[in-house]
Order: C-alpha cells, then sequence, then structure tokens
C-alpha cells in the first residue's frame, strides 16, 4: 500500500503524463490548420451547378470523379484557380466547364445539346 507522500507523488506523475498526451494530442490535431504557426483555416466557396437537362451527372476533369447530379451545390476551398468540371446527359452532348472558386458563393448554369438536334438541322447547303 501507498504512503501518503508516494501516493500524492503518482497522482502528480500521472496528472503530468494525461497533460503531455492532450498536448501532443492537440498540437497534431492543429499542425494541419497551421502555417507559419498561424491557424490557417482554409476560407470556402459553396457553388451551385444547374443543368437543362436536370440530373446530368458532374464529373472533375482531371480525375474523372464523379461530384453528383445537377442541380448540385459544391462547398471547396476558395482559389485562385477555376475547377474543370464535364457535364455529361445521356443524348446530350458533353460539355466543360470552369467553376470559378475565388468567390465565397457562385451558380454555374449549363445547358446540353441534345445530340439529335445536329441530326435535326439537316445538312448545310
Amino acid at each position: 500500500m501507498l504512503s501518503g507522500r508516494q501516493h500524492g507523488r503518482t497522482l502528480v506523475v500521472v496528472a503530468a503524463a494525461i497533460a503531455a498526451v492532450v498536448a501532443v494530442v492537440w498540437r497534431l490535431g492543429a499542425a494541419d490548420r497551421t502555417v507559419g504557426g498561424v491557424t490557417a483555416d482554409p476560407k470556402l466557396t459553396s457553388v451551385d451547378i444547374v443543368s437543362v437537362p436536370e440530373g446530368a451527372f458532374v464529373i472533375r476533369a482531371d480525375d474523372g470523379g464523379v461530384l453528383g447530379r445537377t442541380p448540385l451545390t459544391l462547398s471547396l476551398p476558395q482559389s485562385d484557380t477555376a475547377l474543370s468540371i464535364i457535364v455529361k446527359a445521356d443524348g446530350h452532348r458533353d460539355r466543360r466547364v470552369a467553376v470559378p472558386l475565388f468567390s465565397e458563393s457562385g451558380r454555374v448554369d449549363v445547358t446540353l445539346t441534345p445530340i439529335d438536334a445536329d441530326a435535326a438541322a439537316g445538312p448545310s447547303r
């Protein structure tokens, strides 16, 4: 059994160990949010992507990842570089669109051309 003095030292050591673990976890969690010791939470932009026809697939042009179907709201880090997407729907021509990411919010309207619209126009003279 521990004497009162030994018990007090044990509590101090345990408390110090817990404080050290908490400090390490806190620092690791903050590491991905700091730049040069300053907290850097990225500003986000919210972009609505709307298409005619509705229900078109929105695909990242750089990696082919499907982002969703229209109407779609994306929340992405603000950037000076636009996000290049491809909007696709059955029976329509694909359309590549640059989505600006520099402001807090925005909207991109995409009208897809039906494939049979080219045939309906007939041959040019």
